[in-house]
């Protein structure tokens, strides 16, 4: 007996399905083109060409960011001014209705001469609670990665990315971000009753068909 190959298709497309997002982050940050030793505009790079859709706003506890364009382990950089013990920075992201954002990784560089920073850092969606968290440990001289593993908000959720500097025996502005890499995907709405008792009555159907 032939199977009708026609119905599956149809009762995908009722349910709907997710956009796969590329492991490689639509939008890189690096610093480039600022002015050196000046605070960063709050809203930076909002609604970039690779991430349309996603507004940014950067603020800090106890300090500042800061461009800077002369950095030894990194070139242009996203400087955290004072990074004194207990300083927190962070940037929100707050997508369109209708997207997510997907967090991919960052750099953490240490400029020689400012010692070793314990770095804690979390990742918190507005409705979704905790993402991810974890600690870096940024050597002197050194660059060091945060991969985030492509965490990803739900539901066009605001999510927070904040880094806390646990420990230094370093001097201020003597820690930088690098490379803060992101993107977004479409947000895919849950089904309604409806879809479903739409797509419970199609698998019937096929049921008895096969009988």
């Amino acid at each position: 007996m032939k199977h009708n190959t026609k119905h599956p298709m149809i009762l995908a497309g009722l349910l709907g399905t997710a956009l796969v997002s590329s492991t490689q982050a639509a939008t890189v940050l690096t610093g480039s083109g600022l002015a050196n030793n000046v605070d960063l505009p709050s809203d930076f790079a909002s609604f970039e060409a690779g991430t349309p859709n996603i507004g940014l706003t950067w603020s800090a506890t106890g300090g500042a960011w800061q461009a800077y364009n002369g950095w030894p382990t990194g070139g242009e950089v996203f400087q955290m001014d004072t990074a004194a013990t207990g300083d927190v920075y962070s940037v929100v992201f707050t997508p369109d209705s209708g997207f997510n954002v997907v967090l991919s990784s960052l750099d953490i560089n240490i400029w020689a001469g400012g010692n070793d920073f314990d770095i804690d850092w979390s990742v918190v969606g507005a409705s979704s609670g905790s993402l991810g968290s974890g600690t870096a440990n940024a050597l002197d001289g050194q660059v060091t990665g945060i991969n985030f593993g492509d965490l990803t908000g739900t539901g066009s959720e605001q999510v927070t990315m904040t880094l806390t500097i646990g420990s230094t025996a370093g001097i201020g502005s003597y820690l930088a971000m690098d490379n803060l890499s992101f993107d977004q995907v479409a947000a895919v709405p849950e089904p309604s009753s409806a879809l479903l008792a739409a797509a419970g009555l199609g698998a019937l159907a096929m049921r008895r068909r096969r009988k």
